[in-house]
């Protein structure tokens, strides 16, 4: 199987043909395939990269492959991180080690969370630290979650990756942001991330929101949205 996709990612005519085959290629999930990637993130062309590092990071979730040293995969995409300029790439280097829940590599990653002012790449952050389920850093992010009203771009990641560690006021904290908010793409993102969170706990404070006649009508209607996404979750 890896000789074949091998040949899709040589042969390919378009780059869109190549991001799938090294997402293939992750997906075999095995010694083989991990080489194969690490060898792409060192050799190739930079566009090439965040895919094969999204594809390393599937090959590695919850490190289920057998016999594997993390170290060289782990010091790759560190590297990668502090070498590349680019956000759009390094967002998919700190979700890949987010997947592979590279724990040791949750320090450098808070350091771009806190300092970097590229909301996406802010939100990557955030989603890559709830990915390893960081309970070191659940109230940093809870911090960031609660700056990021003004940052619709970053919202919704940051509001995910807060959630995954199980933060305790993740989900008050969003809720109470719904009700202030004043802008539609804030609204938006605060519902979709309620939605795609999908605790069920967050369904009554919802519901009391849509009958407060205090409220905006935008922040009630946005409230039916999270509901709704909500149950198409659970269906």
């Amino acid at each position: 199987k890896l000789a074949t996709l091998k040949k899709v990612y040589l042969n390919a005519k378009t780059t869109q043909e190549k991001y799938f085959a090294l997402i293939s290629i992750g997906q075999l999930r095995n010694q083989e395939a991990i080489i194969e990637l690490s060898r792409i993130l060192v050799n190739e062309q930079k566009q090439y990269k965040p895919w094969a590092a999204l594809g390393l990071g599937i090959c590695l979730y919850d490190n289920k492959v057998a016999e594997v040293d993390l170290n060289r995969s782990i010091f790759i995409l560190e590297n990668l991180i502090d070498s590349d300029a680019a956000a759009e790439r390094k967002g998919a280097y700190v979700l890949a080690l987010g997947l592979m829940k590279s724990e040791d590599s949750a320090k450098l990653i808070v350091t771009d969370l806190r300092e970097s002012n590229i909301q996406q790449y802010v939100g990557y952050c955030a989603l890559s630290l709830g990915l390893m389920n960081s309970k070191e850093y659940s109230n940093t992010l809870l911090n960031k979650l609660k700056t990021s009203k003004r940052y619709p771009e970053q919202l919704q990641n940051v509001a995910i990756g807060t959630v995954l560690t199980d933060n305790k006021d993740a989900l008050a904290t969003l809720i109470e942001m719904l009700k202030t908010a004043n802008v539609t793409s804030v609204y938006a993102s605060i519902a979709n991330a309620l939605g795609f969170i999908g605790d069920a706990r967050a369904i009554e404070p919802l519901v009391k929101m849509t009958m407060d006649t205090k409220l905006s009508s935008e922040a009630r209607a946005f409230a039916i949205v999270a509901l709704g996404i909500i149950g198409d979750r659970s269906e």
